[in-house]
């Protein structure tokens, strides 16, 4: 990599798009030994992606401070991703009442090491998925983490290619009638679904179906997940007019009326080995308990 090459990838990098340099390339020729030393500890020590391997050529100031911009950027994204901005984020202060949600993907959880930190107050936990998947540790996730003390809901993987009627009878066959219980989840998105081969509207029609059947069962109104892309190709031309849980990684959802905003999906919890979604509720733990 050339002196002209490396500096335009740093200054991607300060940009935000990540750039990958193998260890085979040289280290050795910045002209400050002490910004070396202190850019490469910062990249790859609070950085938790590919380590930036600090390339010979930099010699210019102009070079060296595209470098400190970089690596200070990078940095930036390293704690985000780590999670270590929450504890002192204005939002965050704002909204109180911390949850989670979970599905077998997070494998044996120690719900009683999840609930030592207090701000965890509830859980969401996958149950269903459009009209015969079952996921097999929702029983298991649903009795522990009550027996820990979190207020419990399940949630519903909306598939395009199943009749709105198997998916409900799918999650009312599985999840318990608990007057306790947060009102019951729709998760509306692409990742994962069946291929799309139906209109906006005949989208929004099942979804309402679905939701319809499970308030009857329930006696609860059912709570939307809905991605941006989701809510883009499917309400231009009609809201749902479900209570919202929103997802907005990293920052505020821009959007006034949610309920819940999944804000991070890398979190690390105690009692739970490799990432899991951390989400906010609107309100305060009264408020909590009314739904």
């Amino acid at each position: 990599m050339n002196c002209d090459t490396t500096s335009t990838v740093l200054r991607q990098v300060s940009r935000g798009a990540w750039s990958h340099v193998t260890d085979g390339q040289s280290r050795s020729c910045l002209t400050s030994p002490d910004v070396t030393k202190r850019a490469h500890a910062v990249a790859t020590t609070v950085t938790p992606f590919t380590p930036l391997i600090l390339t010979r050529c930099l010699v210019s100031p102009r070079s060296r401070r595209t470098l400190l911009v970089a690596v200070l950027g990078m940095a930036g994204a390293g704690l985000v991703a780590l999670g270590w901005w929450r504890d002192s984020s204005p939002a965050l202060e704002r909204f109180p009442v911390w949850g989670l949600d979970v599905s077998h993907h997070q494998g044996v959880i120690d719900w009683a090491r999840v609930t030592e930190d207090r701000r965890l107050r509830f859980v969401f936990i996958k149950a269903t998925e459009g009209g015969d998947f079952r996921d097999r540790r929702f029983a298991e996730n649903w009795a522990a983490a009550k027996r820990a003390g979190l207020r419990v809901g399940a949630y519903h993987f909306f598939t395009f290619c199943t009749a709105p009627e198997l998916q409900a009878q799918n999650f009312l066959a599985v999840v318990p009638r608990d007057p306790e219980a947060l009102p019951p989840v729709i998760d509306l998105e692409f990742a994962g679904n069946c291929q799309l081969r139906r209109s906006a509207a005949e989208v929004r029609a099942d979804v309402t179906a679905v939701a319809e059947a499970l308030a009857r069962a329930t006696g609860k109104r059912p709570i939307l997940y809905l991605t941006s892309q989701a809510a883009w190709a499917f309400e231009r031309e009609g809201d749902l007019h479900l209570p919202r849980w929103v997802r907005s990684l990293g920052r505020e959802p821009t959007e006034h009326h949610w309920l819940f905003w999944q804000l991070a999906n890398q979190e690390q919890v105690d009692g739970i080995i490799g990432p899991v979604d951390l989400n906010v509720f609107a309100g305060d733990e009264e408020a909590l308990e009314r739904l």
